[in-house]
């Protein structure tokens, strides 16, 4: 078949030169294909910065319990609006109860404590909005609950601790004594799931603490007035990274079939 009679076969508003109606409806028309700009590829990124968290102990009496050991501990890191919720120090490092070698919470006198005792006492809490305490006097676990505990606040309290003998209790519980005890902590932040670490106490710390950019004192911890001493101090810290929580999408669709 030649070109002019397959042009021959055309409908005639192809072949006329005079303008004919339309063939094409509204309708058809604003259903006419087109290509629709994509957005922008993003990724969904969701990786932070790990949280890093620790705890310095310092036995700061003179071997007659007269003050309360000193515990300082502080974090940093994590996803935005990530808060330490719940701290807890757990002495029984056997995990078979109070032994020898143990070292226990002497918060109330005539208790199984050596010479004197303190009772838990809040040094600092700067930003932390509240926090509540268990322990119980000759106990192997303290717990604090926080409300408020932000990366880079600190919170300090003091509270004596002895160390179980072979007989009973010694009155100086120094790092070497408290090494071995655990901390723990747990962690919120939105979006993502609670997340919780641990880690033991080590009489020489510093290696532990290296790199972490935590606001804590060194192992040749120095009180105002005071020469070093190493000897008193015990450290726990560790890292931990936060899980997203499950993207849940819902809403509803409408399908508009008549235009």
């Amino acid at each position: 078949m030649g070109v002019f009679s397959a042009l021959s076969t055309l409908p005639n508003f192809f072949r006329s030169g005079r303008r004919r109606k339309d063939p094409f409806t509204t309708s058809d028309r604003i259903r006419a294909c087109r290509v629709e700009q994509l957005e922008a590829r993003r990724l969904m990124a969701f990786d932070v910065t790990p949280v890093q968290i620790g705890m310095v102990y310092r036995e700061q009496g003179s071997g007659a319990d007269e003050v309360g050991d000193r515990f300082e501990i502080t974090f940093n890191g994590g996803a935005p609006g990530t808060q330490l919720t719940q701290l807890t120090i757990n002495t029984d490092k056997d995990g078979q109860g109070l032994s020898i070698g143990d070292v226990f919470f002497d918060s109330a006198a005539g208790g199984a404590g050596a010479f004197g005792s303190a009772a838990f006492k809040l040094v600092s809490a700067n930003g932390i909005d509240d926090f509540d305490v268990t322990v119980s006097d000759g106990g192997t676990l303290l717990t604090i609950n926080f409300e408020g505990f932000d990366a880079g606040e600190k919170f300090v309290f003091t509270i004596d601790v002895d160390e179980q003998g072979f007989i009973g209790a010694n009155a100086v519980a120094e790092g070497n004594e408290f090494e071995g005890s655990l901390l723990s902590g747990k962690f919120s932040a939105p979006t993502f799931e609670d997340a919780t670490g641990q880690a033991m106490f080590f009489d020489a710390y510093d290696n532990n603490f290296a790199g972490r950019g935590l606001n804590l004192p060194p192992d040749d911890y120095v009180p105002p007035g005071t020469v070093p001493d190493p000897v008193y101090t015990a450290g726990a810290a560790f890292s931990l990274r936060q899980v997203p929580k499950p993207i849940k999408i819902s809403g509803t669709v409408f399908e508009d079939v008549n235009l």
